[in-house]
């Protein structure tokens, strides 16, 4: 298969939507991944875990072994808001601060 062809073919669909390119966050289709996203805190330790339980939410964010190219979502969205969660965190603990993402 050709070059060309083949860049086309992660863009566009039959459908008509537009697939995000490798190293993009996954491009809003259905609304799916972003609504299925939570997340459980424990005040105790001051952990937080944030995820899916949608099946291609970790494929779009790490890639596939059969050559899907990692479209990271979850990662990247954390570090866009990290100042913002230092500040929770700091508000939380009476001021200490976090680490990077």
């Amino acid at each position: 298969m050709a070059r060309g062809k083949r860049k086309a073919l992660y863009r566009k669909r039959k459908t008509g939507a537009v697939r995000s390119a490798p190293g993009e966050p996954p491009r809003k289709q259905t609304g799916r991944l972003r609504a299925s996203v939570t997340y459980e805190v424990d005040e105790t330790g001051m952990n937080a875990r944030v995820g899916t339980n949608v099946k291609y939410g970790r494929s779009l964010e790490l890639g596939t072994k059969k050559g899907i190219a990692p479209r990271p979502w979850l990662r990247r969205a954390l570090a866009e808001m990290w100042s913002r969660v230092n500040e929770l965190l700091a508000a939380g603990s009476g001021g200490g601060k976090g680490g990077t993402p």
